[in-house]
């Protein structure tokens, strides 16, 4: 049961770890696992500085497997 999760929202150029899932086995394997937002490259005053997004246990189990099993190179 996914869950109601405040986070800071990340503005500009994120570099993620690599190797990291693709989009769409992110979307059908683990779709809510992020624990961010992003909020694109440009801030404003008025950027809203959170958001509510939702957060899966059973999603972040399959998205920890996922990176167990593609270590860094």
């Amino acid at each position: 049961m996914a869950s109601k999760l405040k986070v800071k929202i990340s503005y500009g150029l994120i570099r993620f770890p690599q190797p990291r899932p693709s989009l769409e086995e992110r979307r059908s394997e683990f779709p809510f696992a992020r624990d961010h937002y992003l909020g694109g490259c440009v801030i404003r005053r008025d950027s809203p500085k959170h958001a509510l997004i939702y957060v899966c246990p059973e999603c972040k189990a399959a998205e920890k497997k996922w990176y167990d099993a593609h270590p860094k190179k």
